[in-house]
């Protein structure tokens, strides 16, 4: 019992790292190929990388919060020490946050790249829904 404890305790935080891992890869795949939104083709790419990036996003949320149950019922059961708990999760977390700023400074650059003026206002919605809303509704 003790061993699923401590493995259900730290798979979320191994998705979301997991999860952290596939969005930059996604980003940087993306950045490498466009390095401007110029073509009907570019702004689709650019939206369809959006979509992916906020469906990651709803993921990491649930994946960040698997391990609050299990850990409430090891604090209440005692079936593994809560400090041991404790020293599982947190360097966990410490990655998970060190990758959510590598990959905020991605999407940042996905957000930020020249347009012309034919799509400006489609680019500038489609980073409005992504920042501002949970799912994507272009």
């Amino acid at each position: 019992m003790r061993d699923v404890l401590i493995v259900l305790l730290v798979i979320g935080p191994a998705l979301a790292i997991a999860n952290l891992l596939y969005a930059s890869k996604s980003l940087r795949g993306f950045l490498k190929g466009t390095t401007q939104v110029d073509t009907k083709q570019a702004l689709q790419a650019f939206r369809s990388l959006a979509k992916r990036q906020m469906y990651a996003a709803l993921l990491q949320i649930l994946y960040l919060l698997m391990p609050i149950p299990v850990y409430g019922f090891i604090s209440m059961t005692h079936l593994v020490d809560p400090a041991l708990a404790m020293t599982l999760l947190l360097p966990l977390y410490v990655l998970v946050i060190g990758l959510s700023v590598f990959n905020s400074r991605l999407e940042r650059a996905a957000q930020s790249l020249p347009t012309v003026p034919e799509f400006t206002d489609e680019y500038v919605r489609t980073i409005l829904v992504w920042t501002k809303k949970a799912f994507p509704n272009w």
